[in-house]
């Protein structure tokens, strides 16, 4: 019976063997494609860590919808301040609040305390804190910052340690797109054919997380920016602040900021549209500026105060050595290239991308309704050598009566508009009165007195119901033109150092020496006279002379074939090839 018992185990251990051995031999079957691939795993098997690490890269680029709690909703605490970079929904933000009714700085911060003249966010902010100041402190108070760079220093990037410091509970934005729209956008901006680009200027600049040099492809600023998103996040999640994350692309985004602000969902869209690069953009359904920038009516510059509020008088006899003869001042051909007959040094902008309100012609401004049917007098209240000729040969060329520089050519001596119009105001008359009728007034200044700033609100005092015209160019174009201006200069000196000699409201004696003295003039002027049209019923028309679609613009508003707007006055010694 034992010996039985141990047969029986003996025999039990064999198969058991036998059956293991058959297993292990299918295991080792299955097993060797992966063999002959070497893909058999192993203790250093890397593959998760680069799923987690292309994980975290996706997550950098997408907007997160949970980050406030619904109880919070429409009780965020102020102050609001995006975090976001430029060209990624700030205008959008900015449009959004100032809709709702709250105040919102967009580049643009008001007034500097000591000079009383505007002031970009990023320059406020740098001074309070080099005043060792909280970042906002020598900033105008609002309630929400959507842009606060300038296009050359990012207090969003620089100063976000100080921002968390020194507002604690602040709310914070971030804003999202698709990269390569991003980059897109970027490398498209200004909208104008010839450049610099934005992409382009901040390759020279030196920003943490992107140095001098960095911003050559997508790649690169896709890198910049999610490291940007990554660091915020870190930073938020130690604290009190709350952080909205808008995804300007998403279609649903209208609806969750109205329902965490108590806004109207209609108050949300895409602001700043590049129509050069969205043509389709239907605008019948599209409230757009410069042929391409879409905001809410008025809401953008509805809060910009009159950055002159003085008029002083300028007299004729001012040494300028300007003729009242038509061809020696401003009947030539206009410049519109950004000449190589002047040494860069002399129009170098200091960084300034003019990316400001006022730096960009809206097209908003009028109602669909009155196109075709715009009030008389037709009268331009923009600067010399943003397109005036070009704008006065439209009219004529559309068989209206059209006045440039010289009102009456009858007289022994010319009769300057800017002469009539001061001596009609100088007679408690409305400003036209000594002038001869007409249609439309395409520049009134005469190079020394500038009835379109001085008596700005006689003008529109006197003609209420009046549509008005602004015109606009790139900075650097302008100035330029005026360096070159006039073509004959043995006789004349340019127009620059002329202007240097007057005292003119915004640009008093001594100052235009470089370009962004005349841009902050520029500014300044567009800003006021926005400002002012507000209280009355006028119509405001702004074009950007540089922009190919102005001459179909111009026809929709006035009827008048685009084909007769053009650029006249160009500078042949700027442009020689030009016939």
């Amino acid at each position: 019976m034992k010996h039985s018992s141990t047969k029986i185990i003996i025999t039990t251990v064999i198969l058991l063997i036998v059956i293991g051995a058959y297993y292990n031999s299918q295991q080792i079957n299955q097993l060797k494609p992966a063999l002959l691939n070497h893909d058999l795993p192993t203790n250093n098997y890397s593959a998760p860590r680069k799923k987690k690490k292309k994980q975290q890269e996706t997550s950098c680029l997408k907007a997160r919808k949970d980050t406030v709690h619904p109880s919070m909703f429409q009780k965020l605490p102020w102050p609001y301040v995006n975090l976001g970079f430029p060209k990624m929904g700030t205008s959008s933000l900015h449009a959004f609040f100032e809709c709702g009714g709250l105040k919102s700085h967009h580049f643009q911060c008001g007034k500097d305390f000591q000079t009383n003249r505007r002031v970009s966010c990023a320059k406020c902010i740098s001074d309070s804190v080099e005043a060792n100041k909280p970042p906002l402190a020598f900033c105008e108070e609002a309630d929400i910052y959507t842009q606060m760079d300038n296009g050359t220093y990012f207090p969003q990037v620089e100063l976000l340690n100080e921002f968390h410091q020194e507002y604690p509970t602040a709310t914070f934005f971030l804003t999202f797109r698709n990269m390569s729209k991003w980059f897109h956008s970027l490398s498209h901006w200004p909208p104008r054919p010839r450049g610099p680009h934005f992409n382009e200027r901040l390759q020279k600049l030196n920003i943490t997380g992107f140095p001098v040099g960095k911003g050559k492809n997508e790649e690169e600023f896709t890198e910049w920016y999610c490291n940007h998103v990554i660091r915020v996040r870190e930073l938020v999640a130690n604290s009190e602040h709350h952080l909205i994350e808008v995804d300007i692309e998403d279609n649903t985004i209208g609806q969750r900021m109205s329902e965490m602000f108590g806004i109207s969902e209609s108050c949300w869209g895409h602001a700043n549209v590049n129509l050069n690069l969205h043509p389709a953009v239907n605008t019948s359904e599209v409230t757009l500026s410069k042929r391409g920038v879409k905001v809410v009516k008025n809401a953008v510059d509805k809060n910009v105060k009159s950055a002159g509020s003085f008029f002083e008088e300028i007299e004729d006899t001012a040494d300028v050595g300007i003729r009242a003869t038509e061809s020696g001042y401003d009947s030539q051909f206009e410049d519109f290239d950004d000449s190589n007959d002047v040494d860069t040094a002399e129009i170098r902008d200091n960084g300034n991308n003019y990316l400001a309100p006022c730096f960009r012609a809206r097209s908003d401004t009028v109602p669909l309704s009155m196109y075709g049917k715009l009030p008389k007098p037709w009268i331009n209240l923009g600067l010399p050598k943003m397109g005036t000729t070009s704008l006065n040969e439209f009219f004529k060329c559309g068989n209206y009566t059209s006045y440039h520089y010289i009102c009456c050519k009858d007289h022994r001596n010319p009769l300057l508009c800017a002469n009539c119009t001061k001596q009609s105001v100088r007679n408690g008359l409305k400003p036209l009165a000594n002038c001869p009728a007409g249609d439309a007034w395409t520049q009134l200044d005469n190079g020394r007195y500038f009835p379109q700033i001085e008596l700005l609100e006689e003008f529109f005092q006197g003609y209420p119901r009046a549509t008005f015209i602004l015109m606009f160019r790139g900075m650097e174009n302008w100035y330029n033109s005026m360096l070159n201006w006039p073509r004959n200069r043995n006789k004349y000196k340019p127009m620059t150092e002329r202007l240097l000699k007057l005292n003119i409201t915004g640009l008093p004696k001594g100052k235009g020496n470089d370009i962004s003295v005349f841009a902050d003039w520029h500014c300044g002027h567009v800003q006021r006279v926005r400002d002012v049209i507000a209280k009355y019923p006028a119509h405001l028309i702004e074009i950007d002379v540089e922009d190919p679609a102005a001459g179909q613009y111009l026809e929709d508003l006035f009827g008048i074939k685009q084909q007769c707007f053009g650029q006249k006055n160009a500078n042949m010694q700027i442009e020689p090839t030009q016939q």
